[in-house]
Parts: structure tokens; sequence; C-alpha cells
């Protein structure tokens, strides 16, 4: 049922909503449409809301007010158990908090959601992934044994090892070097130009040259970005 929702008719629809800690304003009437193939860039200083936002459009949190539609469908009238399923189908998220087992080795963290839920996975995927970020010598290290540019492109192997049809980065790449920055962006192209939907929160102001809207936040609203590429 999910995937009939998202799939091959894919888009993210926000329209007018809110969201605050407590009573202090985080966003306010923001609305959005992302549709298959589109990469939107978010910049904005930190503390203005682009985190807040991701976590909004990837489901990990629930607008004050406002409407969120995929692929035509409220997801607000949905269960926890189909919200669970949608996040893990069909969302990969690259996060700056993320979080591993630090007793477990990188193959282990990158397959942990599919070992918890008995799925398989694309080995082809995952050795293109490998390859590219060049973390196949490390496959079997233990976390606790890697470096914070080592442990950032596990989190990115992670979220996209699954093939997810909408992709979340929150600036997945301050820790890498220019080359591997580079690689990770084409990555992230041909991600793109295969159907997938990208939103990354970054301050990188080269993303411009590879995303096809952007936009800045605030005084707690989104705005267009109209800086030259």
């Amino acid at each position: 049922m999910l995937r009939s929702i998202l799939f091959p008719s894919m888009y993210l629809w926000l329209s007018h909503v809110t969201y605050s800690y407590s009573e202090m304003p985080v966003l306010e009437d923001i609305s959005l449409s992302v549709g298959k193939g589109e990469w939107i860039a978010i910049y904005g200083v930190s503390g203005s809301g682009k985190t807040t936002l991701l976590k909004m459009l990837g489901t990990l949190i629930r607008a004050r007010s406002g409407m969120y539609e995929i692929g035509g469908r409220n997801i607000y009238t949905l269960s926890l158990s189909a919200l669970r399923t949608l996040r893990r189908k069909h969302f990969g998220y690259i996060l700056s908090d993320h979080h591993f087992l630090e007793d477990m080795t990188v193959r282990e963290n990158i397959l942990l959601s599919h070992t918890l839920n008995r799925i398989s996975y694309d080995t082809k995927r995952l050795d293109m992934l490998l390859s590219i970020l060049e973390m196949e010598a490390f496959l079997d290290v233990g976390m606790s044994h890697l470096s914070t540019w080592q442990r950032d492109r596990v989190a990115i192997i992670a979220g996209l090892v699954h093939n997810p049809l909408c992709i979340i980065i929150d600036e997945p790449w301050s820790s890498l070097h220019e080359d591997m920055r580079s690689r990770l962006y084409t990555l992230l192209e041909h991600e793109r130009k295969d159907g997938k939907i990208i939103l990354s929160a970054s301050h990188d102001p080269l993303l411009q040259n590879l995303t096809t809207q952007s936009y800045i936040l605030y005084d707690h609203t989104l705005h267009p970005y109209t800086s030259q590429k």
C-alpha cells in the first residue's frame, strides 16, 4: 500500500506548517512542494530551523499545524506502524547527530535495519557505496576505532544502502576533504537523475550548481535563495 502511495509518483507537499519548542517558534507558515528528481538545498545560520525542517520532511517530527502530504496522502492520518514502514522503506537519513552501536562493526551498523527487520539488501549497491567512499577496508572494523571522517562516511552509506526514494541530508560533508566531497556530490547527482528526491541542509554555496531549488530560512520562514550560481 505504501509503495502505491509513493511510487512512481512520489512527491512531497508541505502546506502552511508551523513548529515550535515549548512557546519558542521555530518554523512559521512554511509551504514547499518537491517532486521526483529534485534536489532541494536549504540554507540558513545555525539555529535557524534547517534541521527541524528536514526532520519534519522526513516524518521524524510532526508539525504543530498545517498539512504534510506524500504522494497525495496526508501522512498525519497514517498509523504509527505505517509511518515506521514508510521511513524504513522509502526514506534515507544522513543526519549530523547519527548514532552508532560502538561494540559493533561498520558492516553490522550499516546493515542493522536489514538485520532487525530480516530483509535482504543489494550487495552490489553496498559494494558500490563502499568503493565510492573508500570504506571497503573498514567493513569489519569496530566503530569505536574509526575517526570522525570515517564515521561520517559510514553514516552516508547506512543512509543510502537500502536505495531510498527520498534522501534527507543534514550537512554530512563537513569533515570530508575536497576530493571525497566531490565524489559524494557526484553520487547524489546520480541518485537525483535516477528520480530520487534529495533534501539537504548546508552551508556550502557550491551546492547551487547541483540543486534544482534553493531556499534560505530566516525569521522562522522559508524564502527563495537568489544568490548567483
